[in-house]
């Protein structure tokens, strides 16, 4: 156990004929990239419209819109609303478990636990 910590302290030596490592790619590459395939996908599944946002870290990074936003051909933009009826719900349900895989969410607790302000019309909760 110890000579794999130690072993694992030490860097492996570069090998000889390594390439140089390769720039990193740009953000406005990235997200260019990130369009096109997004508008080759939505062209191929027939997608009437959609919006995307990037968010790292809490900060939108880009936002871009594809397609029409309605019959008319209404084009979409970043600030169209669109109604996701029941598809929220697995959208929630997806967040709620990651969250849970996380560790940062229990599905036992009340929903008060999390969201303070939130009121329940029921009775209080039984065990």
């Amino acid at each position: 156990m110890a000579a794999g910590i130690l072993g694992g302290a030490i860097p492996p030596a570069p090998a000889p004929s390594a390439a140089p490592a390769p720039e990193p790619v740009k953000p406005e590459q990235a997200y260019a990239e990130l369009d096109s395939f997004l508008q080759e996908q939505i062209d191929a599944l027939g997608i009437p419209g959609a919006a995307v946002a990037v968010v790292r870290d809490g900060v939108r990074g880009q936002a871009a819109a594809f397609g029409r936003a309605d019959d008319s051909g209404r084009p979409m933009t970043a600030q169209t609303p669109v109604l996701l009826a029941s598809t929220s719900k697995t959208l929630t349900a997806i967040a709620v478990m990651q969250q849970v895989e996380a560790g940062r969410l229990w599905l036992d607790e009340t929903v008060q636990t999390y969201l303070h302000w939130f009121p329940l019309a029921t009775a209080a909760r039984q065990p």
